[in-house]
């Protein structure tokens, strides 16, 4: 079975695979019996010719250990589109602009021969002098490091056979000085080469890798790169990172592993990124630690623990302090109002409650506490508002699952943020207009049939309109629940944090794009 030849240069398209795809001009170059692609030189063959091949490549991540037996070049990437030749050895490099590789294809003239003249008896004197020197030139060498002299170059010329001297004076070295000076210039090279090739070991999951991809970044984070910068610049001016003092493990505030942040191998960009890589995808932090580690730098699992917890409480509490500043006004909402919510006046909000499953603890009066006859499981519950436009601008507490809406609607706080003329939109669950009226607040729900055997047509129609305006809210809580850690059945051990990683994962989602327009 023929192998599939991998070609590495540049952004070059060209399958072995699909002849049919190639260029005219690589059909022409194998029907004259030329090769077509030309094998990857191997770093066991010649080391300094394969990094001189990687450099032309111009690959990002791309280093001798990515050499296979299947690493090919294609033929067209040379000077003259037919391979390589005593002349050009090498390929072109990828990054060159037509300019360039146009320049560089070009063979350069060859220097042009001195003008010379005959020999001088004055000039055999010289020469006589400098064979004096050399077999005195140890003793000299002793002295000085080095011996200058100024004398004429003499040699035979190859059209006349006479001995002919060069005018021009040049600095004589001893051959000893001259040769420890070349051993030294090709060692600085060997080493400044070796140092440039050198790439950077990075891990699979390390921010610099995912950031260039914005599918990736999206799918492990739940933000595109621009969204994450915004994200880190929000939180950067308004505490800086660098300063924060770090969780410890201890409850004691004296102790000096609590001012102190683990490595700073890793920026505060990085950190951040594997708070939200843990709360998007899920990720024990066993599995961050290996995933994270390369063998430039490590991480251990205490250090990803005290990074999470850190930056899950900075983030919550940067946004409770802005919860007030999170609830718009009717003026606001009124500006950027949806559509499909124009023709509902003085709309402020849409309510709902979702819950998120638990361990079931030891404890038999917890457990009670927080089944849910509603999910037969373990729950925690909150409440959630949602403004027009999608975004969270109320998020409660966690509660234990047996609580009831009305319940939570009243303890959660959420009244303090309603003012006279505004009109709540929620599901049958919330019957909380005794709660509202006080605040002279209007409550939109849906209606109910009370013993009749259908609802009127009005009733209906008011029906499906509460129900497509009131989707968005559910569609806010899908978002939500994209968020893996805190979708899945939360272990006890992250329950002190239950709040904070539901409080956190809101506000990320109010980052992202707008739910509706």
């Amino acid at each position: 079975m023929v192998s599939t030849k991998h070609f590495s240069w540049g952004n070059c398209t060209t399958d072995s695979g699909y002849p049919k795809r190639w260029p005219d001009s690589l059909k022409k170059l194998e029907e004259s019996g030329k090769k077509v692609f030309i094998p990857f030189v191997k770093p066991s063959q010649d080391l300094e010719k394969c990094r001189r091949w990687i450099v032309a490549c111009s690959r990002k991540f791309f280093t001798e250990q990515n050499i296979s037996r299947n690493t090919y070049i294609c033929a067209l990437h040379w000077p003259g589109e037919s391979g390589p030749t005593e002349e050009f050895p090498n390929p072109l490099k990828a990054n060159f602009t037509p300019e360039q590789a146009s320049r560089a294809s070009v063979k350069r003239k060859a220097p042009a021969e001195r003008r010379v003249r005959p020999v001088t008896k004055a000039a055999e004197k010289t020469v006589v002098a400098d064979e004096q020197i050399e077999t005195d030139g140890l003793d000299a060498f002793q002295s000085d490091d080095e011996l200058k002299l100024k004398k004429r170059r003499v040699y035979e010329s190859p059209v006349s056979g006479k001995k002919v001297v060069d005018q021009e004076t040049q600095t004589v070295y001893c051959k000893y000085v001259l040769s420890a000076k070349v051993e030294t210039m090709i060692l600085k090279n060997e080493m400044s080469t070796s140092q440039d090739c050198k790439p950077k070991i990075v891990s699979s999951l390390s921010y610099d890798y995912i950031s260039e991809d914005c599918d990736l970044m999206t799918y492990f984070v739940g933000l595109t790169p621009k969204q994450f910068e915004v994200l880190y610049g929000f939180l950067n001016d308004i505490c800086p990172l660098e300063k924060i003092n770090y969780w410890n493990f201890k409850e004691s505030a004296d102790s000096e592993k609590s001012s102190k942040g683990p490595e700073s191998e890793f920026s505060c960009r990085e950190k951040l990124f594997i708070t939200l890589v843990r709360l998007r995808r899920g990720f024990t932090l066993k599995t961050l630690a290996v995933l994270l580690s390369s063998p430039d730098r490590k991480i251990e699992q205490t250090q990803v623990r005290k990074i999470f917890t850190t930056y899950i409480q900075l983030m919550f509490k940067v946004f409770r302090d802005m919860e007030t500043m999170m609830f718009p006004n009717r003026a606001h909402l009124r500006r950027f109002i949806p559509r499909v919510f124009k023709a509902i006046k003085n709309i402020r909000c849409i309510v709902d409650c979702t819950e998120f499953r638990v361990e079931c603890s030891r404890n038999f009066a917890r457990q009670g506490n927080t089944f849910s006859a509603y999910k037969h499981a373990n729950t925690f519950k909150c409440l959630i508002a949602v403004t027009p436009n999608g975004g969270a601008c109320f998020v409660s507490d966690l509660y234990e699952g047996d609580i009831d809406d009305i319940a939570i609607f009243k303890e959660s706080g959420i009244l303090k943020h309603l003012e006279p003329g505004d009109l709540v939109m929620a599901d049958r669950g919330f019957t909380v207009r005794e709660l509202l009226n006080p605040r002279q607040v209007q409550l939109m729900i849906p209606a109910f049939l009370k013993g009749r055997k259908s609802l009127t047509a009005a009733e209906e129609l008011e029906t499906r309109r509460i129900a497509k305006a009131r989707i968005h809210v559910e569609r806010f809580n899908e978002r939500l629940k994209q968020f893996r850690l805190v979708s899945r059945k939360l272990p006890l051990s992250l329950a002190p944090l239950a709040t904070q990683l539901v409080v956190v994962a809101a506000c990320l989602v109010n980052f992202q794009g707008t739910l509706c327009k």
